[in-house]
């Protein structure tokens, strides 16, 4: 129970920590405008799909704990494209592969919960640890926000913190 409850943790980190606030740096960070974040929000959710089927299909033929693994690996390579790209084009391309990545190793998620649950809970468990490691992991954005006011670079109109995203305020 603890290993999932720590994966689920982990994993809602992951997920909610490279898309929640993501259109809002855009617009903030990037100074990009709404319809340009609206596209590459498009593209990013185009890159989920096919990452968690992708990654759902080829956890049949491998382990699954290879597979979400390697998916999880590959957000490393993902982050300065990501987050240090200069150009729409580039944020776009740096989120698009993110999300397969991201949503690669979570499409192989469910199958692996069930993997784990103890015979007489396989029902109840992987709805069960998942809600847990999401109530756990409530705080990303909070957390974010707090690390981007406590960060942000110099000539950067974003002067709200963590308070102003809880209160719905975010900068942009």
């Amino acid at each position: 129970m603890i290993h999932a409850l720590l994966l689920m943790t982990a994993f809602n980190f992951l997920s909610h920590g490279t898309q929640d606030l993501y259109p809002t740096f855009l617009q903030v960070q990037r100074k990009l405008d709404a319809r340009t974040v609206r596209w590459i929000a498009i593209v990013y959710n185009i890159g989920d799909i096919i990452g968690g089927i992708v990654c759902g299909v080829l956890s049949e033929r491998f382990w699954r704990r290879s597979v979400i693994a390697v998916a999880t690996l590959c957000v490393l390579p993902m982050i300065p494209l990501w987050s240090l790209s200069t150009t729409p084009l580039m944020l776009g391309l740096g989120a698009f592969l993110m999300q397969i990545a991201v949503q690669g190793a979570w499409g192989v998620v469910p199958a692996h919960l069930n993997e784990l649950s103890p015979p007489d809970a396989r029902g109840t468990f992987p709805g069960l640890v998942y809600q847990l490691g999401n109530f756990l992991a409530a705080s990303n954005a909070t957390l974010q926000a707090s690390v981007a006011a406590a960060h942000r670079r110099p000539g950067s109109h974003c002067r709200r913190g963590a308070r102003d995203v809880r209160a719905g305020n975010a900068c942009g």
